[in-house]
């Protein structure tokens, strides 16, 4: 059974034999929904800019990096060999 938004502790419905809710319970729980709620919008709003951003880099011919350790022996100062779309590869990383 749906109760409207904002309804009173005293409007819900409970079970035979349990106790109604309280003014303050029923606060607490809103709380802890709307700091819910702020939380999930962030991680949303993170993902959906996270992915705008991969989306517009593959538009530029930007390709995401992954860091790997490279050969010690092939590239003695970098640690990471990034290949650059249209290069020759390098070999096994």
């Amino acid at each position: 059974m749906a109760t409207a938004a904002g309804a009173s502790a005293a409007a819900l419905p409970v079970r035979p034999g349990e106790k109604p809710w309280t003014e303050a319970e029923l606060k607490k729980v809103r709380q802890q929904l709307q700091s819910d709620i702020a939380g999930l919008t962030a991680d949303i709003n993170e993902a959906e800019s996270a992915i705008a951003a991969e989306v517009a880099g593959r538009d530029r011919g930007v390709v995401p990096v992954i860091e790997v350790p490279a050969d010690p022996a092939r590239l003695p100062d970098d640690r990471v060999h990034v290949e650059v779309p249209g290069e020759a590869p390098q070999g096994p990383v």
